[in-house]
C-alpha cells in the first residue's frame, strides 16, 4: 500500500459522544525504537499490537497454551508494555451493549489461545476480523504488513520466529482487571458500566453474561414448549462457557459462578431430553451434574424418571427413594416431595406390571408342558 496514515488520535470528548456505536482500531508500537529504524527504510513497516475499541472497551487477542479463548478486553488505549500510537476510526456498529456481548462471545469461541501464531494468526489478524464482523470494514492494512512480507517470511523467517514467540508470550491474555478508580471509557466509565463490565472483570465475564442471556432465551422457549429450539440455545450457552479462558481458574468465586450456570444448563438440557423422550441423553446430562454436585436433587429426580422409561426400574427407585429418605439431595420442599412420591408410585406400578407379566408367562409355560 502507500504511505502509513499520519498519527491520529480522536479527542476524548469527540469519542465519548458516540462511543456506543463507533468502532476504532487502536494501534501500538510494540518495539518503538526498532519500529523507528524500520520506518527509515519503509514508512509502512513496524511491529504493532492492535485492539478494537467499541462500547468503551478494547478487545484484543493473544496466545497461551490452553484451548480457552485468547480474546481479552481492557481499558481502551492502555495495552500493557506497548506505546499507544494512533486511533483509527473504522466504522459504525449497529449493536447495542447486549448484542455486543453476544457477538464478542460468539467470536471468542473462534479464537482460542492455543491457535495463536505470531505470523499467521496474531492480534492484528483478530483486529481485522473483528472490525469486519462489526462494521464490514477491515483494520488499517499496514498493521500486519511486516509479518506478511515475503521478505520476512522467506529470508528472515528463521531469525524472526524467536522474536515472534517472545511477543506471543508477552501478549498472552492476562487476568484482565480494571482498577476500581478508573472507568473503562473516558474518565467516568459510563459506557463500560452500560456494557456491565467494571471492576475486576474481563472477557470471561462477557462470556458468562452471554451464556446467562442465552439461558434466559432458552428458558422462554422451553416455556413455549419449543423444546428443540430451547435445547439448541442451551447448547450454545454451554459453548460460551467452554470458550472461557482457563487462565483465571484461581478466582474461586468466578469458578463457582461458572459451575452454577453450567449445572443449570445441563439440568435444563435433561428436562428437554425428557420432554423429547431422549432418555439416554437425559441420564447422561444428569450424570454430568452429579459429577459436579453429587447430591443435586433435580439431577437425581430427572435421572430417576429417565431410568424408569429405559426400564431400569430398580436404579430409578434407588434415586427416587433416596430423595424421599433424605439420604441424597437434602431437604425437599412439599411440592417436590409430592412429585417424587407420584413418580415412585408410577415406577412401583410398572415394576408390579412387569412381575405380573412374568407370572402370566410362567403359568402359560407350565400349562403348555
Amino acid at each position: 500500500m502507500g504511505t502509513q496514515p499520519p498519527h491520529k488520535e480522536v479527542p476524548q470528548d469527540e469519542e465519548d459522544e458516540d462511543t456506543k456505536s463507533n468502532v476504532f482500531c487502536n494501534v501500538y508500537d510494540i518495539l518503538p525504537r526498532v519500529n523507528a529504524i524500520m520506518r527509515c527504510f519503509d514508512s509502512d513497516w513496524g511491529i504493532y499490537h492492535t485492539g478494537v475499541q467499541v462500547h468503551g472497551l478494547e478487545f484484543a487477542y493473544g496466545g497461551h497454551p490452553d484451548s480457552g479463548t485468547g480474546v481479552f478486553c481492557a481499558r481502551p488505549r492502555s495495552a500493557k508494555g506497548a506505546r499507544f500510537r494512533e486511533q483509527v476510526p473504522v466504522g459504525y456498529a449497529e449493536l447495542d451493549s447486549l448484542e455486543l456481548r453476544q457477538a464478542v462471545a460468539e467470536i471468542s469461541k473462534q479464537w482460542p489461545g492455543d491457535m495463536y501464531d505470531p505470523f499467521k494468526r496474531n492480534c492484528n489478524h483478530f483486529s481485522d476480523f473483528l472490525c469486519r464482523e462489526l462494521t464490514g470494514q477491515g483494520a488499517p492494512p499496514y498493521i500486519n504488513r511486516f509479518t506478511t512480507s515475503s521478505l520476512v517470511r522467506g529470508v528472515f523467517y528463521r531469525c524472526l520466529v524467536p522474536l515472534g514467540r517472545c511477543l506471543e508470550r508477552f501478549y498472552e491474555p492476562p487476568s484482565i482487571t480494571y482498577s476500581d478508580d478508573i472507568g473503562v471509557a473516558g474518565e467516568d466509565g459510563t459506557a463500560g458500566d452500560e456494557l456491565g463490565i467494571t471492576g475486576v472483570r474481563g472477557i470471561n465475564q462477557v462470556l458468562l453474561e452471554a451464556a446467562t442471556m442465552q439461558k434466559a432465551k432458552a428458558n422462554k422457549l422451553f416455556g413455549e414448549k419449543a423444546y428443540s429450539a430451547a435445547k439448541s440455545s442451551y447448547w450454545k450457552a454451554l459453548g460460551y462457557l467452554d470458550a472461557m479462558s482457563r487462565r483465571t481458574e484461581e478466582d474461586a468465586e468466578a469458578c463457582r459462578q461458572v459451575e452454577a450456570v453450567r449445572r443449570a444448563l445441563l439440568l435444563n438440557l435433561a428436562a428437554c431430553d425428557l420432554k423429547s423422550e431422549s432418555y439416554e441423553e437425559a441420564v447422561g446430562r444428569c450424570r454430568e451434574v452429579l459429577a459436579l454436585d453429587p447430591g443435586n436433587a433435580k439431577a437425581l429426580y430427572r435421572r430417576g424418571v429417565a431410568l424408569s422409561h429405559l426400564g431400569a426400574y430398580q436404579e430409578a427407585l434407588a434415586d427416587l427413594r433416596g430423595l424421599l429418605q433424605g439420604t441424597e439431595g437434602g431437604a425437599l420442599d412439599a411440592a417436590t416431595q409430592r412429585d417424587v412420591r407420584r413418580e415412585v408410585e408410577r415406577v412401583r406400578g410398572l415394576v408390579e406390571d412387569e412381575r405380573e407379566r412374568d407370572r402370566a408367562m410362567a403359568r402359560r409355560m407350565l400349562g403348555a408342558s
